[in-house]
């Protein structure tokens, strides 16, 4: 059975886990921006649309650029398996050689 990765969190809403969310960590702005093409990607593909962004912020005591998922149903106002599906589909995009090279680090920012 194939798992998501555990650099996915949950949040949560009054005790009831309403999306998952992983921050990816990048070298520059541009190889953020390009990682988040291929995710767009992956969500147009799958008709299930995360939300997307994209921030310069402090990481482990310097200024990094954090592109941030978060895959949650809007209709349902929680969780899908949509929503499971769609990370684990962009764990499998962080494994590309091609699209390391857009990571600066795979943890948890």
């Amino acid at each position: 059975m194939t798992t998501i990765s555990s650099d996915w969190k949950l949040q949560f809403d009054k005790d009831v886990p309403v999306a998952i969310h992983r921050n990816f960590v990048h070298d520059d702005y541009m190889s953020g921006a390009k990682f988040l093409h291929k995710v767009a990607a992956i969500a147009q593909v799958n008709a299930h649309y995360p939300s997307l962004s994209l921030d310069r912020r402090i990481h482990k005591n310097s200024w990094n650029v954090v592109s941030s998922v978060q895959c949650h149903t809007q209709v349902l106002q929680g969780l899908s398996a949509n929503d499971f599906h769609l990370a684990m589909l962009i764990d499998v995009e962080v494994t590309r050689p091609e699209t390391q090279g857009l990571l600066l680090l795979s943890e948890e920012a």
